[in-house]
């Protein structure tokens, strides 16, 4: 999500950014050659665009962050301990006129093309063009901007969803993006919206709440709100849940959001929360009215509890309400909103799940298939967001590689006996969490599907009569580190 806000902002900020990102991987030299290679540039386009950065850094002032520069070795990105990155990230965005218009938009603030245009010094077309830009972000979740105005249009439930999405993953509670909303006033509603849930929030989950408060009461005051839905009575026990509704209701009311479905919402907002089901009182209440109504949230959640134990792993007992309450409030989460392959975080987790754990990913893709057909439950066709979910409860029980082909690697050194032995523990600590893999002795070369070496690889291709020969250094650099992961996949592919 927050790649795809950065490529809306135009080609300058976006190739700063990703720039950025580069050089902050390593405090080391980065030459203009490599650069250009990795961000398919020619070099003077990269020198143009360093140019700029030193100037944004500079201008920033922050001692803890310096770009230093030498003819020769290129540029080091010197971060100094404390200093705060995300924060020279949003000076960067905060000076893009497409947040402004993204914010503009958003709120209903954009009057028209040609006046946004003259107020900054832009042309129409490129107004025009970011407006294009938003809507093709906007358009795998069903909502969009109306002609003429502008207006985002859509189910209000996914306009939410995008909005707090887009936001957190921007700003991540370093920066108060609603100027028209008091954030005091907001964050004393949190806090006590926390107490009537009885949640004990951390303080960044408390900021995620107070960006959901400060976005639903700008929408409300466009008069966007949001209706209550008629499975919701299977989902909500208002006798049994009165006295926190009560509560909830007094805190809104301070807001001065006096609509049922608004209260209703966030309530249901909340039990999407893993963070809710950590206190067990709380958690059984949340169940009653899901339980009792037989939702077909709790149905679901039934069948996949069942069906994974079946079908993919059995899960131990003391191991089954966590599981329950994770799956339930994923199941409830893609009732609610629709195509979200991420969350309200915006983090899409093992993004790489089916390149990393192929056969973990089949397993896992076959079970929701399995779900859909014996349910027809339509939140089981939300599998981008259900498979990664589905794998990280899985590691909760096994390791993420548990079902993966094993990779066994030799090592042929000119290195003692102990060097040798720390470089293998410093591969095998790297690659334990994502692959299978397992160290043979030489003298098991000919099982082995990887051999690496400190010596010149053609000799080594000869001896061993074998293509998947790496040479690496004595002391592993961040290439090496890259190459042994490129050959480990190709091993992975070709078993």
């Amino acid at each position: 999500m927050k790649k795809d806000i950065y490529q809306t902002v135009g080609q300058n900020t976006n190739n700063n950014m990703v720039l950025l990102r580069m050089i902050s991987e390593e405090e080391r030299w980065y030459t203009v050659s490599e650069i250009s290679e990795r961000l398919e540039m020619n070099q003077r386009t990269v020198q143009r665009y360093l140019a700029d950065l030193l100037d944004k850094i500079e201008d920033y002032n922050d001692d803890k962050i310096q770009l230093h520069t030498a003819k020769n070795k290129g540029v080091l990105l010197e971060v100094k301990l404390g200093a705060d990155v995300l924060n020279f990230e949003l000076y960067l965005l905060e000076d893009n006129v497409t947040i402004m218009l993204m914010k503009a938009v958003f709120f209903e603030e954009f009057t028209s093309v040609k006046k946004f245009a003259m107020d900054h010094f832009l042309s129409e077309t490129t107004i025009r063009r970011s407006l294009k830009q938003f809507q093709e972000l906007m358009e795998p979740y069903e909502i969009g901007l109306k002609r003429e105005t502008y207006e985002i249009v859509g189910q209000e439930e996914q306009v939410r969803m995008f909005l707090y999405t887009v936001f957190w993953r921007i700003y991540q509670g370093a920066m108060w993006p609603f100027d028209i909303v008091d954030r005091n006033t907001v964050g004393d509603a949190a806090e006590r919206l926390s107490s009537s849930l009885r949640l004990n929030l951390t303080h960044v989950q408390k900021n995620q709440v107070e960006y959901i408060l400060a976005i639903n009461i700008i929408r409300i005051r466009k008069r966007h709100t949001v209706k209550v839905q008629s499975q919701w009575e299977d989902y909500l026990d208002l006798e049994n849940d009165y006295k926190s509704l009560i509560k909830m209701k007094t805190v809104f009311d301070s807001l001065n959001i006096q609509v049922e479905g608004e209260v209703y919402f966030f309530y249901l907002m909340m039990e999407t929360r893993p963070k809710l089901y950590e206190n067990s009182e709380v958690a059984k209440r949340a169940m009653i009215p899901h339980q009792k109504n037989e939702s077909d949230v709790y149905v679901a959640t039934q069948a996949f509890i069942r069906l994974f134990s079946e079908d993919v792993i059995e899960i131990p007992e003391k191991k089954r309400d966590e599981l329950f309450y994770s799956s339930f409030s994923v199941h409830l989460f893609c009732t609610l909103f629709k195509h979200f392959s991420v969350d309200i975080n915006g983090y899409s987790y093992l993004r790489k799940l089916k390149e990393y754990y192929p056969n973990l990913h089949r397993k896992m893709d076959m079970l929701i298939d399995k779900l859909y057909a014996e349910t027809g439950n339509a939140l089981f066709l939300e599998k981008g967001l259900l498979l990664t979910r589905y794998a990280l409860m899985f590691s909760s029980i096994k390791r993420l590689t548990y079902f993966e082909k094993q990779i066994q690697i030799v090592m042929d050194t000119d290195l003692p006996k102990f060097a040798e032995r720390n470089l293998r523990h410093q591969i095998y600590d790297t690659l334990k969490y994502r692959y299978k893999v397992r160290f043979l002795n030489k003298n098991s070369a000919p099982q082995a599907d990887v051999i690496l070496t400190t010596v010149a690889t053609p000799m080594m291709v000869e001896r061993y009569n074998r293509k998947k020969v790496l040479h690496i250094e004595s002391e592993l650099t961040a290439r090496d580190f890259s190459n042994i992961i490129s050959i480990v996949i190709e091993a992975m592919s070709s078993k």
